[in-house]
Order: structure tokens, then C-alpha cells, then sequence
């Protein structure tokens, strides 16, 4: 069939060349007009519409951050199915006013996940794009290691001999599907590792730092940054915050200096790092001396191209020993 499509129940399926590659193309949705996202309280991540929100009788406020990315459930189940799982109805959420909103457990032979929707628009539901391709990486059965991510959109997923094309472009793009194999990379790294993704990366705070990478436009990087160790249990335990950005012509890389696991609302008190000491791998960071310090350890690591069993193991060679925010 060489490199031609074949559309199939509106998703496009392709079987390639001559060694049984398939690619499947499912389209990235982040334009939902007049709507504002809103986070439940007690979900750390979550995207809820009014109906939603007024089901799990929760409260909303609006996001500093408004570029979250989707996967329609159409989209979401043909993702899983393509690469060897099962979507199955799990339950059902009825609020007193007579809404319903059906549960799906989706699954893989060592790990299964059940998710509420994000948001539904025009009686459709949609999920979350980043938490969707962080579940797909806990299963090295649909996602092995040697896996890679390129392109910053569209983007390619390669596993084996299965292609999988997020549709779309932008930056929240970028950060939603990239972030996953840096969550991986932590969660090799063991249970007394703590991370957060700073989701502030989308919310373009004024204060940022622009680190020359030496890389081509296009390819994409993870700034990681190390801050006080954090006691839990009686032990300290190391604390990190990351973010993915891509390259723009001129080699640089732009990431926020601002940094929070919320998205939160204008006026939040933020944490601030304005100054950060660049350092040639993961294992040379340092923890900061402060729980708000003003200059920490960092590194900056290449993700896309990079198997995601290598995601952390190389660093990238600082041009410059600091990164000052402006």
C-alpha cells in the first residue's frame, strides 16, 4: 500500500511499506469557543465544563493557563484499541438534575485506568491529552521503552512497528504530549522521587529564561530543576519541577520562571527561581538550600528523538554555566 491512507470510521489507519507498519492519526482539539476551564478542588488535574462541574457538585475558578489539549472519546478509544488495550464501560455519575456522564475503564495487560471526561462538548466527550499519553507510558507492553517521540506538531509516537500521529500544533501541544516520557523518567527513578510538571509553562508569565540549547528548530527539551528536598516520613526526599518547551530557530528554548503543579488564577502567590546554575546531568544536581531559593541547580535533558529507556541518561552542554530570568 506504500505511504497511502486508508480513512477508516473517520480516523486515518495506514498500513506502510513492507514491514506491517501501521499509523494510526487521531486529531488534537484545543479550540472550544466561550468556554472557560475550569480545576475542581480536589482533583490536582482536572478540566471540568459547568455540566460537569455542577455533577460532582464541585467549584470552579478559571485557569491563568487556557491551552490544554484534548482527545475526543472517539479518538481516545480508537488510540487504545490500536495499541492492544480494551475500553469498557466501567459506570455511569447521574447528577439530580437528570445529567449522566458514562465512565470508561481503559486497559492494557499491566495497567488499567479509569477516567472521567475533561469536558463534553455538543454531547461529546473529551480527555485530557496529557494525562491520556502519561497512562499509555505505564505500560511497556503498548508502549516499550525503546519508543520515541518527534516533531513538534504533528507529532509522531513510534513504537515498534506501530505509528501513532497526534494531529495538531501549538505549544500546549507540545507540552501535553512531551511531558509524559520526563514523568516516566521520574517514576524509573523510584517512589521517594518527587516531580511536578510546572504547568505555568502555558501561562506566559512576564519572568522567563531563554537557555540556548544548540539544538535544530523543532526538536524539544525538558528544563529540570532541582529544589529543597522534601521531608516526608521522616526522610528527605529529592523534589524537582520539570518542563518541555521547543526550540525555536535560533537554538533557544523558553521556560517559565514561575513554577506550580496547579494552574492557578492571577494573583496566586507563585514561586519564583530568577536565577538557575546549569549543570551537565541529572545526577549533578543539587538540592537548593531553601524552600523559595533564588537560585537552584537545573539541567537541561533532550526528549524528542530519544528513547524513552535514555529520556535523562545524556545531558545537554550548557553554552552558558547560568540562565538569569528577564
Amino acid at each position: 500500500m506504500g505511504a497511502s491512507l486508508c480513512l477508516l470510521s473517520g480516523l486515518a489507519l495506514t498500513a506502510c511499506g513492507g514491514h506491517n507498519a501501521q499509523t494510526l492519526t487521531v486529531k488534537v482539539q484545543n479550540r472550544f469557543p466561550d468556554r472557560q476551564f475550569c480545576e475542581p478542588e480536589s482533583f490536582e488535574v482536572a478540566v471540568a465544563d459547568a455540566a460537569l462541574t455542577k455533577a460532582l457538585d464541585l467549584g470552579c475558578w478559571r485557569y491563568d493557563r487556557q491551552d490544554f489539549t484534548f482527545l475526543s472519546e472517539k479518538d481516545t478509544d480508537a488510540l487504545y484499541t490500536f495499541l492492544g488495550g480494551k475500553v469498557e464501560k466501567a459506570s455511569e455519575l447521574n447528577s439530580a438534575s437528570g445529567f449522566t456522564l458514562p465512565i470508561y475503564k481503559r486497559s492494557f495487560p499491566t495497567f488499567s485506568a479509569t477516567r472521567l471526561p475533561a469536558l463534553r462538548e455538543a454531547g461529546e466527550a473529551f480527555y485530557y491529552l496529557g494525562e491520556t499519553v502519561r497512562d499509555l507510558l505505564h505500560d511497556p507492553q503498548a508502549v516499550p521503552a525503546a519508543s520515541t517521540l518527534t516533531g513538534a506538531g504533528p507529532i509522531t509516537l513510534q513504537t515498534g512497528q506501530k505509528r501513532v500521529v497526534f494531529e495538531g500544533t501549538g505549544d500546549a501541544l507540545v507540552r501535553d504530549v512531551y511531558s509524559a516520557p520526563v514523568a516516566t523518567m521520574f517514576r524509573r527513578l523510584g517512589p521517594q522521587t518527587i516531580s511536578h510538571e510546572n504547568v505555568q509553562g502555558g501561562a506566559q508569565h512576564p519572568a522567563r529564561h531563554r537557555i540556548q540549547t544548540g539544538l535544530p528548530e523543532h526538536s524539544v527539551v525538558a528544563l529540570v530543576i532541582r529544589l529543597e528536598d522534601l521531608q516526608i516520613l521522616g526522610h528527605f526526599d529529592p523534589h524537582y519541577f520539570y518542563e518541555v518547551a521547543e526550540v525555536q530557530k535560533d537554538g533557544r528554548a523558553s521556560f517559565s520562571a514561575n513554577l506550580s503543579k496547579e494552574a492557578v488564577v492571577s494573583g496566586r502567590h507563585l514561586l519564583l527561581v530568577p536565577r538557575l546554575k546549569l549543570q551537565p546531568s541529572l545526577t549533578a544536581l543539587r538540592a537548593a538550600a531553601t524552600a523559595r531559593p533564588k537560585e537552584a541547580d537545573a539541567v537541561i535533558l533532550q526528549i524528542s528523538g530519544v528513547p524513552f529507556r535514555e529520556v535523562g541518561q545524556k545531558a545537554l552542554n550548557p553554552s552558558s554555566p547560568t540562565s538569569v530570568a528577564r
